[in-house]
């Protein structure tokens, strides 16, 4: 009899029901609004500012005074000219010291209408729209937030701010493809804030960048910053797609070891590591431990799959059955499974269990059909219906695969 045992070599990898996204914390409002006059450090007063500015601009212990007592001085210039706007926006810093968001971003808002139609500085400018933006977000009105950050100018201070919370925008709307833009212009602006290399990580890893994402990882880890189990997960997940087994296989221990919590889905990546790199009686180990520990992410019948085809390369074919078996019951839909599991009871002498598995491959049309064919023929020789075996090794001749066309024609040749 002819053994054709063709074990797959395709790169394996889970399918996961949900992915874990770790979100960053809004950047804090009161925080960022600390205090009504930053926003001035260093505002240049022009002529179109009025008589106080102009003043005060001419006076040298303006010019020499240090941030905050010209910041300061030139609010001052202006709330003297716009009571109105002097009220609103300090009425707002008070709402915002209260956590009273709603009345905050009324009072901003009647400061942006007092500020259309007048020269105001590019930086006064900017912090209202940021102000807006940061209580939109609070409030949960995301579009109003990045509509308000819209409004500030390219090149404003506050950039780094506004970027962030927009990332964690996208993060909240599951857009990693706009997560990945702020997120990047933030570190554009912040490339010293390693605090956020591990999430810019994980961000590349889901929009597919994956060398990207290792080389953050591998700069927050550089920079001192602990990644969680998470991250490390992650990282593995990259040094898989990227070939690196042994290097997942370290992080991906390393996840485990940190206590991630979804101890299943550790395992099971280590199960796949152990796969891809021929180390079968560990895939078997650690695919039963992950089924014990348990995990809503892992699909259970493609782990239970790759043990089967473990059990297969190993000839344990009792275990690879009930490997199998167990896949069929968490309806894992992968061809191979009734291939294998085919093989594997031919191998058993179940023949006539090999034909009906056979038969599932030959009917889907897929990949592996040519083989099947060849298989159950021999099937049906051991059985004794040479009609029907004639009758698939007759179609399996004419496969496109050499070594399944010539196994056939030997096999026809030695009918009756």
């Amino acid at each position: 009899m002819v053994v054709y045992n063709r074990i797959m070599e395709n790169k394996v990898t889970f399918h996961l029901s949900k992915f874990w996204r770790r979100v960053i914390a809004l950047v804090c409002v009161v925080a960022m609004l600390v205090s009504m006059f930053s926003y001035l450090a260093s505002v240049s007063i022009s002529p179109e500012d009025g008589i106080g500015a102009d003043t005060l601009a001419r006076h040298d212990d303006f010019v020499n005074a240090d941030a905050a007592e010209r910041a300061q001085t030139a609010a001052a210039s202006l709330f003297s000219r716009n009571q109105d706007f002097s009220t609103n926006y300090q009425k707002a810093s008070v709402h915002i010291g209260k956590a009273e968001y709603e009345k905050a971003l009324a009072c901003i808002e009647n400061c942006i209408e007092l500020l259309k139609g007048t020269t105001v500085s590019t930086e006064l400018s900017d912090d209202v729209w940021l102000k807006y933006g940061c209580l939109q977000a609070v409030l949960g009105q995301y579009d109003k937030a990045l509509d308000g950050f819209a409004h500030m100018s390219a090149k404003s201070e506050y950039r780094s701010e506004s970027e962030l919370i927009s990332a964690q925008i996208a993060l909240e709307r599951t857009d990693m493809p706009g997560a990945y833009t702020h997120l990047t212009a933030y570190l554009e602006c912040a490339p010293q804030d390693a605090t956020v290399y591990g999430l810019y990580a994980n961000v590349c890893y889901y929009t597919q960048r994956i060398e990207q994402a290792q080389q953050w990882y591998e700069k927050a880890e550089t920079a001192g910053i602990v990644l969680d189990g998470s991250e490390y997960l992650l990282w593995g997940m990259c040094l898989m797609d990227t070939g690196d087994y042994a290097g997942a296989q370290e992080k991906l221990s390393t996840a485990l070891d940190s206590g991630y919590g979804d101890k299943g889905l550790c395992l099971s990546q280590l199960a796949v590591c152990s796969y891809l790199q021929g180390n079968y009686a560990d895939v078997l180990e650690k695919g039963a431990q992950a089924l014990e520990a348990g995990s809503e992410t892992v699909d259970e019948g493609m782990l239970r799959f790759y043990m089967g085809m473990s059990a297969f390369s190993t000839e344990d074919y009792d275990t690879a059955i009930s490997c199998f078996d167990a896949a069929q019951e968490k309806q894992c839909a992968e061809q191979g499974l009734w291939f294998y599991r085919g093989f594997s009871k031919m191998l058993k002498d179940d023949n006539a269990g090999a034909i009906t598995d056979f038969t599932v491959c030959v009917d889907a049309q897929a990949d592996l059909t040519d083989s099947a064919l060849l298989y159950r023929g021999i099937c049906y020789l051991q059985s004794g219906d040479t009609k029907k075996a004639r009758e698939d090794l007759t179609l399996a001749v004419n496969s496109q695969d050499e070594t399944v066309a010539k196994s056939a024609q030997n096999l026809l040749w030695q009918i009756p």
